[in-house]
């Protein structure tokens, strides 16, 4: 079985991602309407590195077949850092994002 058919068995949570549409000119972010997908959401306290690259704690990790870049929202809780799983073959089966 590949990684990614193992994930996919395993994102049994639903959540609400509202993805980022980056800054505009004045250097607000604005979001795209939120859609539901499918995760594994584990509550875990981590050290990751925020975009500014300074050292923060993530309470969440949450696991992921659809992409998830920082800045997105899941569940109204912007995203902290991410993370892609890659397969053996040099495929992206997943990703990893930090709340």
């Amino acid at each position: 079985m590949r990684y990614a058919d193992r994930l996919k068995r395993y994102c049994n949570q639903t959540v609400t991602l509202e993805r980022s549409t980056g800054p505009d000119e004045w250097g607000t972010v604005g979001y795209e309407p939120p859609e539901s997908i499918k995760v594994r959401k584990q509550g875990s306290r981590k050290l990751v590195r925020d975009a500014e690259g300074n050292t923060v704690v993530s309470g969440t990790t949450v696991f992921s077949s659809v992409e998830i870049r920082a800045q997105d929202k899941i569940n109204g809780v912007a995203v902290i850092s991410t993370g892609d799983w890659i397969g053996l073959d040099g495929t992206v089966c997943g990703w990893e994002a930090y709340l």
